[in-house]
């Protein structure tokens, strides 16, 4: 007989439909086929794992609690349910690596516990890349914006461009949107596609934060490709502070850089890009060397990522405070 199992904790930021996902663009970027249901089952999972995690946990779900979250209703929804998450396991991605072209399954197992409605997932391992430990080139979104959404291309229309959100501005040639929508052999006539997944997906985002829209370039008489417009996001630029010294007015990849004004003390560019990280945190000159004289350059990195993807709280006021609290705490600082 099976122990009812436990619930793997998750942070404040991962209850509830508040929950944010974090992907590699490669990811999102990859083909795959998936139907909505299983798309949105990918993405509760994803929004599960724990800023800080370096390895893959089994994800416990409570199967009630996901049906509710993903709104999902008919006397069939449990068996509905069941199909989903094999399929996960079933379906292959595709992500265009350097050295090649990955296929991967985006689940490995599936377990469920009969009369406890408990259902144990797990990722591929080799999808690691690709959700822990991000350090650049991923995307933030909330995983309530991401189950609002009612057709499958409109959700994959809104990943697809909000890796873009700091440009407002993507093109992209109808084959590349076609092949990551994994619609290749669809909609051969390009007044088909405009109407049933572009203009459609225009229409379900426009009450979201990637309304977007779109012009057609051609080559001929032929549309070749789209240029999509959306509302720019503005990032934080912090410059650094006063009292850093720098000895060159040119910073060159092998240039040394002294960035303490009290110790003639040189660093390498990995260093710099470090200090620069914590700076951009907006913690002080002495908050962002405390730090780096107590932990490496891989243990800022990982601490760093957890702390950028839990700031995008709007609950958290007073973002600095909190940043330095979390290394502090981390780290044993004084």
């Amino acid at each position: 007989m099976h122990k009812k199992p436990q619930k793997l904790s998750k942070t404040p930021e991962q209850s509830g439909n508040s929950s944010l996902i974090v992907q590699s663009n490669k990811l999102i970027n990859g083909r795959y086929d998936m139907t909505l249901l299983e798309k949105r089952i990918f993405l509760k999972m994803v929004s599960m794992i724990n800023p800080g995690d370096t390895e893959f946990k089994p994800l416990l779900i409570d199967a009630r609690e996901l049906i509710h979250d993903l709104d999902l209703k008919g006397e069939s929804l449990y068996s509905e349910f069941k199909k989903a998450t094999k399929k996960l396991m079933q379906h292959v991605c595709e992500i265009k690596e350097p050295d090649g072209l990955l296929q991967i399954s985006l689940a490995s197992s599936v377990k469920y516990y009969e009369g406890q409605g408990f259902v144990e997932i797990s990722f591929d391992q080799k999808l690691k890349p690709y959700l822990l430990e991000l350090q650049n080139n991923f995307t933030v979104f909330g995983l309530g914006e991401a189950l609002s959404l009612k057709s499958l291309y409109s959700l994959r229309m809104y990943e697809l461009l909000k890796q873009f959100i700091y440009t407002g501005i993507k093109i992209a040639t109808i084959e590349d949107l076609k092949r990551c929508l994994n619609i290749v052999n669809q909609y051969n006539n390009y007044a088909d596609f405009k109407r049933y997944v572009i203009i459609s997906a225009q229409k379900e985002l426009k009450d979201t934060d990637m309304a977007f829209e779109f012009t057609e370039i051609k080559i001929g008489k032929k549309v070749d490709r789209l240029q999509f417009i959306f509302q720019k996001a503005e990032r934080t630029v912090i410059q650094l502070p006063k009292s850093t010294i720098i000895e060159e007015q040119t910073i060159q990849k092998s240039q040394p850089i002294i960035i303490n004004n009290t110790k003639k003390e040189t660093v390498s560019e990995d260093k710099i890009k470090v200090y620069e990280s914590l700076i951009n945190l907006k913690m002080s000159d002495y908050q962002a060397k405390a730090i780096m004289q107590k932990a490496t350059d891989k243990e800022i990195y990982q601490v760093h990522y957890q702390v950028t993807v839990a700031l995008l709280d709007p609950k958290i006021k007073n973002k600095p405070a909190y940043a330095y609290s979390v290394f502090k705490k981390k780290f044993n600082l004084d």
